[in-house]
């Protein structure tokens, strides 16, 4: 139903189907009837089949379109830069978890960035500005929107629901502590 209200406060990480392999992908404005996503693959198919854990379920693309969104492209750029210096360094399986976290990790452009130069790739500003527009040409990212009706689908909602209002209430009762305690 159209009422229910999105989640926008936290993204749901899942994983989506594309070309037979599992992708990672977020969903953000989530509610019990869909949610929206970033990919940089351009869906066709208004079919998508989903999952999270071992949870599968099916979505149907409800809208499509191009992000010009030049920071969200620099974070993604970044992200894969990182993300190929992750499987070089499977030897080191503390660094490659270190760098798994850290591509996990929201925003820290500027940390993930120091950690690129870490690891022996330096890139100006200019450089990565000239990536940004060569990726935004040749491979725009997409946000979709996904209508599901699915009980699996769901129930994850509910989970999550359940979840942050637990932490929502922390958050509440830990600001009246220390406004009492002032």
């Amino acid at each position: 139903m159209r009422t229910d209200e999105r989640q926008k406060h936290i993204g749901l990480r899942l994983r989506l189907l594309v070309g037979g392999n599992w992708e990672q992908v977020e969903a953000l404005d989530w509610n019990r009837v869909g949610f929206n996503f970033h990919s940089a693959h351009t869906l066709t198919d208004g079919a998508l089949q989903f999952k999270r854990g071992l949870i599968r379920f099916d979505g149907q693309i409800a809208w499509r379109a191009a992000n010009t969104d030049t920071e969200l492209v620099r974070a993604v750029l970044v992200n894969e830069l990182l993300y190929q210096k992750a499987r070089e360094a499977t030897a080191n399986p503390q660094l490659h978890e270190r760098l798994v976290q850290l591509i996990r990790a929201d925003g820290l452009l500027a940390e993930k960035r120091k950690a690129l130069t870490t690891l022996g790739l330096h890139m100006s500003d200019a450089r990565l500005d000239a990536l940004v527009q060569q990726r935004q040409s040749e491979h725009p990212l997409y946000r979709y929107g996904v209508r599901v009706d699915s009980d699996a689908w769901r129930s994850i909602v509910d989970g999550a629901r359940e979840l942050t209002s637990v932490v929502d209430a922390l958050d509440k009762w830990s600001g009246a502590v220390g406004k009492s305690t002032r």
